[in-house]
């Protein structure tokens, strides 16, 4: 993995392209491959934002979890994987991906991984976990006081209202990514 250094973001991002296009391969084990827009979106703003702190709710698979996971490795930074039930897909990929040192799995809920972390620690968080208003919103309420200010977060599947309505509600900027799925960046304020 390389370095990204502090250049602008279109610089960065520029730089950073043959280093996604390894990420893409090695995730996923193939040579040609559809990029769809929330995994290059992703990895694409660790790399811009660089992060020293991410966490990541929800899990399941790991698609997202392994995409973000060599982006925190490529910057230097370190994750934390939350979901409420175990995922040993997700953690058999990482550990042949070789991100293991990168990344720290806890299968516990959103908001009990939440004590664990310090205030004011997180620069970015990446929300996929429960998708049901109620869900969202505590997965807010438990994570806005580990979130530094300017932190970057990314919600999965913004369209959906039970997701869409708590975020709006934060009054957080907020850049939309249309798409399937749809993914909304905000910046923690």
């Amino acid at each position: 993995m390389r370095y990204i250094p502090n250049v602008g973001l279109n610089e960065r991002l520029q730089q950073a392209a043959p280093e996604l296009a390894v990420a893409l391969r090695l995730v996923w084990g193939r040579k040609s491959y559809h990029v769809d827009c929330h995994v290059a979106a992703l990895w694409g703003l660790v790399v811009a934002t660089l992060p020293k702190s991410i966490v990541e709710i929800g899990v399941r698979k790991g698609d997202s979890t392994t995409i973000l996971a060599h982006a925190a490795k490529t910057v230097g930074a370190k994750m934390l994987s939350v979901d409420i039930v175990p995922c040993p897909g997700a953690v058999r990929r990482i550990a042949d991906l070789g991100l293991v040192d990168t990344i720290t799995f806890s299968c516990t809920g959103s908001r009990a991984a939440a004590e664990t972390v310090a205030d004011e620690s997180v620069d970015l968080i990446y929300i996929d976990g429960d998708h049901k208003e109620a869900g969202v919103q505590a997965d807010i309420e438990a994570w806005t006081p580990k979130l530094k200010d300017g932190a970057t977060v990314i919600a999965h599947d913004f369209e959906r209202p039970g997701v869409k309505k708590p975020f709006r509600a934060t009054g957080w900027p907020i850049i939309f990514l249309r798409g399937e799925p749809s993914l909304a960046i905000l910046q923690k304020r």
